[in-house]
């Protein structure tokens, strides 16, 4: 038995001294190609190998932007320097800790642009090396249409009532939502369909609105609940908290004439903050009654209320698609902070 222990030993020595029985492998430098979205802040690479994004959470907007911008893309990992697994071994039996850079033409690092571009909350668990954004205002990045089409989308949705049907959007992930007061004053049976990042509508996905909270004929939006199922979370929008101003670049998102889940682009045309409402020029039409307007950081700085009338205009052929106005938010932010409601951007 003395025998067969100083064999094995001097194998181990062997191999130590010649063979380097360690094949580990640094997670620092890996490069692979995502092939699976697992949730909001895990990945799958080609070899097999899980990479959980650090500082990122688990959201559903996060899923939605890993399934529609990093899916079959290449990527490099780098570890946290103080993170005590920086290398792994088995790929189909571990999962790792990294900071994900795109590779090509992109060139960014995914878990800094996510949270600085609200995609998703900060989670500090593994978090070192960038430990300095909890106690820093982050500084976003701007978003391109591209970007900002698949933030808005999956957090907008179809009102129909038995008087029409509008648009509406959630302003955080338990359910809290506007529209217009024109769309749903509270008098109306009301049922709202999902949409997925690329404007997927499903008639088997949808729910009921669960409470008025606040509405508002004057300046025309309405605070609302929608009913979740199980606990689910639901994408939403950050409110922005600053004044708009001429010729902000947006984005819309809405219904118009049926043509579900359209997303158009224009600049802000003019304001009326005496009437708590500004001017666009973004193409929309009915049935965008409710939709966000938001700019090129993100930030939800409007709704969408009312086309010019044909009437208003002296040319009959004229067309009014991309003469509108909108709610300014920060109306609405003072009555959801009075109503104390807990929103994205608050």
């Amino acid at each position: 038995m003395n025998k067969v222990v100083a064999l094995f030993l001097l194998y181990i020595v062997l191999c130590n001294t010649f063979c380097s029985c360690d094949d580990s492998k640094k997670v620092t430098g890996t490069k692979g190609t995502v092939n699976e979205v697992i949730n909001g802040n895990t990945i799958r690479l080609a070899n097999g190998l899980k990479v959980r994004l650090i500082g990122v959470e688990n959201e559903p907007r996060s899923e939605e932007f890993l399934k529609s911008n990093v899916l079959n893309r290449k990527v490099r990992l780098t570890a946290d320097s103080h993170d005590r697994k920086q290398t792994w071994q088995t790929a189909k039996k571990e999962t790792v800790r990294a900071y994900v850079r795109l590779m090509g033409g992109d060139n960014i690092t995914l878990n800094g642009f996510m949270i600085r571009n609200k995609f998703t909350h900060l989670n500090n668990e593994y978090l070192k090396d960038s430990i300095q954004w909890i106690e820093k205002i982050l500084i976003p990045d701007k978003l391109t249409f591209q970007q900002l089409s698949h933030l808005m989308t999956p957090a907008t949705f179809l009102i129909r009532t038995n008087s029409g049907s509008g648009t509406g959007f959630f302003i955080n992930d338990k359910g809290l939502a506007l529209t217009n007061n024109h769309v749903l004053d509270g008098t109306q049976n009301a049922v709202v369909y999902l949409s997925d990042a690329n404007g997927h509508l499903s008639d088997s996905e949808y729910r009921y609105v669960d409470r008025i909270l606040f509405t508002n004929s004057q300046y025309d939006f309405t605070i609302f609940t929608v009913k979740c199922d199980n606990g689910e979370k639901f994408p939403y929008l950050t409110l922005t908290d600053e004044k708009t101003e001429r010729g902000t670049a947006i984005g819309v998102v809405g219904n118009p004439l049926s043509q579900y889940m359209t997303f158009t682009t224009g600049t802000v045309s003019r304001l009326m903050e005496d009437e708590g409402a500004f001017q666009f020029d973004a193409s929309v039409q009915h049935g965008s009654s409710g939709g966000p307007i938001s700019n090129e950081y993100g930030r939800t700085i409007g709704i969408v209320k009312a086309l010019l009338d044909q009437a208003a205009l002296t040319n009959s052929s004229m067309t009014t698609g991309n003469f509108n106005y909108a709610v300014d938010i920060l109306i609405v932010r003072q009555v959801l902070d009075q109503l104390e409601q807990d929103y994205a951007g608050r």
